[in-house]
């Protein structure tokens, strides 16, 4: 029960943080719809390869009935899913200074850092150029001038991200959203890993877990199944834990019930779920001419 409930915690935490993202760009996304869309996203993404399935199912349901505002809808997704990606891969960094003994005693685990801390700045260098450089824009239209189609597209994305660069203060709630969210997630984790193997349990989950988490992510597998496993046994055992493997399947198992969850929201059906704000404004006033009318 406190499993599912850390599970909730973490979707709550990523609506709120997709919703705030659309307000950025000045598109409406109410949270109750933005928790639907992460329901249905979590479906897709316990059985197709990685992350990705849940991303493409998001994207389907988002861009329904916004002709002409789609490029919009499709940048304000992938930096989400950027925001969250880059908030696991920073977990382990953060974590590090409190098992400075455990790195300095294993070189693999330790160079697995190096490689999250490269990740890390390269995702931050990359966003910086597409957010703040504008000369982006010129190599933008320089390398895709053969394609006008596939050009006017990619500079509506560029345009779209440059509007999120310049709402910072959001982009830092978002990331902080994200923080809380995984850190709900390892919560989750280590309560498997006290299920399967309390003998071992032990906080080192902290440094390792985000890690695993991400290997688990790789659109490699249906829901990264064996490729998860295999990551979390062989973190496991560098730290001296054990159960890797039954760890993530206890996961894996306590992700039905929020499946099923996302399953009724899909059966039930999406409508049209994401507004731009012109339009709620029109209906706002039609509806307080219609109310001055009748009085």
């Amino acid at each position: 029960v406190v499993a599912v409930g850390f599970l909730l915690l973490d979707i709550l935490m990523m609506s709120i943080r997709v919703s705030l993202l659309f307000r950025n760009a000045r598109l409406s996304l109410s949270l109750w719809n933005s928790t639907q869309l992460n329901l249905i996203g979590f479906l897709f993404s316990t059985f197709l390869p990685g992350a990705a399935g849940g991303d493409i199912a998001k994207l389907l349901c988002a861009t329904r009935e916004n002709h002409g505002r789609r490029a919009e809808v499709a940048t304000v997704l992938i930096l989400d899913r950027l925001v969250g990606l880059f908030s696991l891969v920073l977990l382990p960094l953060l974590f590090a200074p409190f098992f400075l003994d455990l790195l300095r005693s294993i070189t693999v685990l330790r160079h697995l850092l190096y490689m999250d801390a490269l990740l890390a700045v390269s995702m931050l260098a990359g966003t910086a150029l597409v957010m703040f450089y504008v000369p982006t824009r010129s190599w933008v239209t320089w390398l895709l001038d053969r394609w006008p189609g596939l050009k006017s597209l990619a500079l509506r994305v560029l345009e779209a991200m440059a509007v999120h660069g310049k709402a910072r203060g959001s982009l830092f709630v978002a990331l902080f959203l994200s923080l809380l969210a995984n850190l709900a997630l390892i919560g989750v984790t280590a309560l498997g890993l006290y299920a399967v193997s309390p003998g071992s349990f032990s906080m080192r989950l902290a440094l390792v877990a985000p890690i695993g988490h991400l290997a688990n992510s790789l659109p490699l597998t249906p829901g990264g199944i064996g490729v998860g496993e295999t990551a979390f046994n062989t973190l496991f055992a560098l730290t001296g834990m054990s159960g890797g493997a039954e760890t993530l399947l206890c996961l894996r198992f306590w992700n039905v019930f929020i499946g099923f969850l996302g399953l009724l929201v899909y059966l039930l059906g999406l409508g049209r779920i994401v507004h731009p704000y012109e339009e709620e404004s029109d209906e706002a006033r039609t509806g307080y001419m219609g109310v001055e009318s009748a009085n």
